[in-house]
């Protein structure tokens, strides 16, 4: 039997690497006494971390609450730099993260957005040594093709890979003035509708209001059905709904609450502290709501 041919994908902007088996055949996927053939390279990704000084082990959350699925999971930390494997029928996965500085989620930090601009400087050399120490482990032992796998940086640069892998979309277009010229006749039916009944035109410029209330404008491009690219600057790209987008006249920069919407959104904040055991906090919300309610009298 040959070398096992797979794909080795990694990125660094949520820290992964994942190897998955190629081909179509799933009787490709047993081995001859009925073990997964790509066992053995699960298992010497995490010896190749082991080596490099980490404690690899079982995953305690799933060991916690499915036992009976821990053989296919584990857990690992190199000073710092942990991480979470996973090995399916055809393929396996680890996930980077860390928990030194202080995470957004209150779950911890592998649940974290944009993991890797959190990531101490220490954190962030290990990470680069424990990925090229991993594909330089793995590929030896298979017929790999290594693929790097994050967005551009750039606004423009993301939306041309995803019309050059749409299928959605015309293959022709090389850059963003095609883009407008190829859409210009394009089927968008009902989706290019904005928030008041106007046609939405690739390359227009539109407003949208974003989920912290202020006022946003960009330059929007069609994605899929009635979502559309919106470039805000070289390297902010938002993907919004067609009846979010509309031209300004006299919208406020920042979205007025009203004072029942207000009073709404803070019991509802008060509801979430309550729920994480912050009291001083609800405290402190509670003292704002009773001072609204009376003011509305």
């Amino acid at each position: 039997m040959g070398k096992l041919k797979v794909d080795i994908r990694f990125g660094y902007k949520n820290p992964f690497l994942s190897v998955c088996l190629l081909g179509d055949n799933p009787n490709d996927r047993w081995d001859k006494v009925h073990n997964w053939v790509h066992h053995h390279l699960y298992c010497a990704a995490l010896q190749t971390m082991r080596k490099k000084g980490a404690e690899v082990g079982k995953n305690p959350r799933i060991e916690r609450q499915s036992p009976i699925l821990s053989s296919y999971h584990g857990y690992g930390n190199w000073h710092g730099l942990e991480f979470q494997s996973e090995i399916h029928m055809s393929s396996f996965i680890l996930e980077f993260y860390q928990n030194v500085t202080p995470s957004e989620n209150r779950n911890g930090g592998y649940y974290d957005f944009d993991k890797y601009k959190k990531f101490p400087y220490l954190i962030r050399l290990r990470l680069k040594v424990a990925i090229n120490s991993l594909i330089a482990a793995l590929t030896p032992l298979c017929d790999a093709t290594v693929t790097f796998t994050d967005l551009p940086e750039k606004a423009e640069e993301r939306i041309m890979k995803e019309y050059r892998e749409s299928c959605h979309k015309r293959q022709n277009i090389s850059s963003l003035a095609d883009a407008q010229s190829a859409l210009s006749d394009y089927d968008l039916s009902q989706n290019n509708n904005d928030r008041d009944n106007k046609k939405i035109v690739c390359g227009d410029l539109k407003y949208f209001y974003s989920y912290d209330g202020y006022l946003h404008r960009g330059i929007v491009y069609h994605n899929l059905n009635n979502m559309w690219w919106v470039v805000e600057n070289d390297t902010t790209l938002r993907n919004i709904a067609s009846f979010y987008l509309f031209d300004r006249t006299d919208e406020p920069i920042r979205k007025v609450l009203s004072a029942d919407k207000k009073l709404e959104k803070l019991k509802e904040e008060r509801s979430r502290q309550i729920k994480a055991e912050n009291f001083l906090r609800c405290d402190r919300i509670q003292k704002v709501i009773n001072r609204m309610a009376s003011q509305l009298g």
